[in-house]
C-alpha cells in the first residue's frame, strides 16, 4: 500500500473518528483498567500520570496517546525497565523474564545513545548509569531520556531520573517533539506514525512500519477504552515551555 493510500485511508477514518465526538472524551476513569482483566496495572500510576498530564496542560489528544505509551512500555509503574538487570538501581523493577538477549540488546543500545550524546561524558555520572538499558513509564533509555534538559542548567541530571514520574513525563513531552521535527514524521503527521517513532524514529512514514504498528496500537487503545480510529487523526501541537520551568511545576504538584 502507497503512503498516498495510507494517507487517504487516515483521513477517512480520521473524519469519522471526529464525527463520533469521541476525541473530546475525558480519559482517567479507573473502571478502564480493572473491567478488562488487567491485573498488572498499577492503579497509583494511572491515577499519577493523568494529574502530571492535567499539570502540563496537554490536549486530550496528546493524554491519549502518551497513557497508551505508558500502558504498552510500564502498565503504569514507574519503577520497570529492561536492560543488565546488573546495572539497574537496587530499587527498579527489571524485567527478569525477559531473555537475556532482549536485555543485552536494550543496554546496547542505551550506550549506544550514551555515546553519541559526547557531552555527557563532561558530567558526574558514571557511563553505566547511563547504560543499565531502559525504564520508568515511557521506557526511556537514559541518554535520550536527559537530553531533554541539555541547554538547561539541568544537563547533567541523574540518569536514572527516567524513573521519576515527573522528570520522564518531561523527557517523553520532549522526545516527542523532537521526532515530529523529522521528515519521516511531517511526511505522514499521524498518531499511528509517532507511535512508530517512538520505537524506532527512522522507521516513521515507512509503509511497512505503518501496517505492523496499526493492529498493536489499536489493542493498546482499545485495552484503554480509546476508538480505534484516533491513531489515524493528525498530531495536534504541544504546549510551549522551558522544560525546567515544566519539572519544577510538575514536581510541586505532585507534593
Amino acid at each position: 500500500m502507497s503512503i498516498n493510500s495510507l494517507l487517504l485511508m487516515g483521513a477517512v477514518a480520521a473524519a469519522a473518528y471526529s464525527a463520533s465526538g469521541k476525541q473530546t472524551r475525558t480519559i482517567g476513569k479507573q473502571s478502564h483498567y480493572t473491567n478488562r482483566g488487567e491485573q498488572n496495572v498499577n492503579l497509583a500510576g494511572v491515577s499519577e500520570l493523568h494529574k502530571l498530564m492535567e499539570l502540563a496542560n496537554l490536549s486530550n489528544p496528546w493524554k491519549i496517546f502518551l497513557e497508551t505509551v505508558v500502558y504498552n512500555e510500564s502498565k503504569f509503574n514507574n519503577l520497570v525497565g529492561l536492560g543488565d538487570i546488573d546495572m539497574f538501581p537496587p530499587w527498579a523493577q527489571p524485567n527478569a523474564k525477559a531473555t537475556k538477549a532482549s536485555r543485552m540488546r536494550e543496554a546496547q543500545a542505551a550506550k549506544a545513545v550514551y555515546i553519541r550524546q559526547e557531552y555527557l561524558a563532561n558530567c558526574d555520572h558514571p557511563e553505566w548509569k547511563y547504560s543499565f538499558g531502559s525504564g520508568g513509564w515511557f521506557g526511556m533509555l537514559p541518554a535520550s531520556g536527559v537530553y531533554a534538559f541539555k541547554n538547561t542548567e539541568y544537563r547533567c541530571m541523574d540518569p536514572w531520573e527516567v524513573f521519576s514520574p515527573a522528570a520522564s513525563l518531561v523527557m517523553a513531552i520532549e522526545f516527542a517533539r523532537r521526532l515530529m521535527r523529522r521528515k519521516g514524521f511531517t511526511e505522514y503527521p499521524t498518531w499511528a506514525n509517532l507511535r512508530v517513532g517512538w520505537g524506532r524514529p527512522s522507521s516513521m512514514g515507512d509503509e511497512a512500519a505503518l501496517e505492523r504498528i496499526y493492529p498493536k496500537f489499536g489493542q493498546k487503545l482499545r485495552a484503554l477504552a480509546h476508538q480505534e480510529n484516533f491513531m489515524y487523526g493528525e498530531v495536534g501541537k504541544l504546549p510551549e515551555y522551558s522544560p525546567v520551568a515544566l519539572l519544577d511545576k510538575l514536581e510541586m504538584g505532585r507534593q
